[in-house]
């Protein structure tokens, strides 16, 4: 077997892993392919993507995403007829030793439900469950938001200090942390970041990534002193309404699995659960054998 570890990966190496991902949707009935946000992570010199080859074949890929120091989420696949052979492990030493190297001491395992080698794997391997995230697609029919309530408008690069701040409010998120993320979102082409406003008050937040294969909503909240007032729904319905210039396009976000009132709120607003990941905390004891 040959081990690479790159910044992120190159579009042949991209394609190889979406048919490996294939092999394992067969096998596990998963429903979402492994993430490959690694312009994200904290440090951009970082190595996030670790490919295990079986002579010219992807046999098992490992992605790091880490936004920020504190921890590090991983993702992986092995093909089912190369499990059970320490593939995974291999390659989450790797992993670990690079994030040892950068600073982050906690892992994250993510696993989708479907795979029951990978919640056996992570249950193994000592991982303790510390919450779960359901992932919601856009099934309703169209609907309007009350006009004149709220108003809509794409952020810019200028915005980025005022967006800031009000992240770190709703969402409690590290001052610095949220100027890098934001910064980078902004940046990226394929996102769109949008404020909302009640009159001239800027009081709420979204943001929508588009793919190819999907709309990905996120960092979607409203100013404290403002909750529970609809203005949640409103904003939804707005962007939404906005998205609609991307037909022909599934419409997804994650809510954690805790969070009733955002759980209701996309129900009610026409979302409905079709996955769920568990985030598994890894203790470190050593190589072993995986079901991954």
């Amino acid at each position: 077997m040959e081990i690479k570890s790159r910044n992120r990966p190159e579009d042949a190496q991209i394609l190889q892993l979406r048919e490996l991902e294939k092999s394992c949707r067969l096998r596990d009935g998963q429903t979402t392919p492994i993430p490959l946000n690694t312009w994200m992570n904290f440090n951009p010199g970082m190595k996030s993507c670790f490919l295990l080859y079986a002579g010219e074949r992807l046999v098992s890929f490992l992605n790091v995403f880490a936004p920020e120091a504190r921890e590090a989420e991983v993702y992986a696949v092995t093909h089912p007829e190369f499990r059970r052979r320490g593939y995974f492990a291999a390659l989450l030493r790797e992993a670990e030793a690079e994030l040892k190297r950068c600073g982050v001491s906690r892992i994250l395992l993510v696993c989708e439900k479907m795979s029951r080698d990978g919640q056996e794997t992570a249950r193994r391997l000592g991982g303790r469950l510390q919450h779960s995230e359901y992932r919601l697609k856009f099934e309703g029919a169209p609907e309007t938001a009350p006009p004149g309530r709220l108003r809509l408008e794409e952020a810019g690069p200028g915005d980025l200090k005022a967006i800031s701040a009000l992240d770190v409010r709703i969402f409690g998120s590290d001052p610095e942390v949220s100027l890098s993320m934001l910064g980078k979102t902004l940046e990226d082409p394929k996102n769109r970041t949008f404020s909302v406003f009640l009159g001239e008050k800027r009081i709420g937040l979204c943001n929508a990534g588009l793919r190819e294969d999907g709309i990905s909503i996120f960092g979607l909240g409203i100013a404290p002193e403002h909750q529970g007032m609809g203005y949640g729904r409103d904003m939804l319905l707005l962007l939404l309404g906005k998205l609609r210039e991307y037909p022909g396009r599934d419409i997804t976000l994650e809510a954690d699995s805790e969070n009733q009132a955002a759980l209701r709120l996309y129900r009610s607003s026409g979302f409905t659960e079709i996955t769920r990941f568990d985030y598994y905390e890894y203790i470190s004891r050593g190589s072993g054998k995986d079901g991954i």
